[in-house]
């Protein structure tokens, strides 16, 4: 055990304290982006219950949300010191996905088309605003030296979050 310890720290030029750091930021992205492959095929599956031919609607529709929420959230983001912004932020994503639940359960079906392609739109900019804000994050946090050794080991989780996500969601 000791040696494989010695050969990580050596290939990944780890200095002590990183591993746990570089374990618990891999295990976020992880997470964050599983999240986003369960849910991505409810997003085309809601998204597109009205038709294919509302694909370029709903791809503007992403675009005008971006556009409109992205300065807001860099505004925020510049306001707020970042370790009570994100979870804040991360927080307030996981009350939107229960929101979402909520109006589905209680919505009329002649209702669930105009909900679906509000989802789409919504992932969609989660996902954007999400993975920004984690890596403008890890970049702020751990400083130049730090995230060319580290971020190598903390995209593994983000490699490996799809492939659990998209196979729960196949399952």
């Amino acid at each position: 055990m000791e040696r494989l310890r010695r050969r990580l720290f050596h290939t990944f030029d780890l200095r002590p304290g990183e591993p746990v750091l570089a374990l618990e930021s891999a295990l976020l992205f992880y997470l964050l982006l599983s999240a986003y492959y369960v849910l991505r095929p409810l997003r085309e599956e809601m998204g597109l219950a009205a038709g294919v031919e509302n694909l370029p609607r709903m791809y503007l529709g992403t675009l005008a949300g971006t556009i409109i929420l992205a300065p807001c959230f860099g505004w925020l983001v510049r306001r707020y010191r970042r370790e009570k912004f994100l979870p804040i932020v991360y927080r307030f994503f996981a009350v939107n996905l229960l929101g979402f639940q909520l109006a589905l359960r209680l919505c009329d079906p002649d209702q669930v088309v105009a909900l679906g392609r509000v989802f789409y739109i919504w992932l969609s900019v989660f996902n954007m605003l999400a993975v920004s804000l984690f890596w403008s994050f890890m970049a702020d946090g751990f400083g130049y030296q730090r995230s060319r050794r580290l971020f190598g080991l903390i995209a593994i989780g983000g490699t490996a979050g799809p492939i659990l996500g998209s196979g729960l969601t196949a399952a």
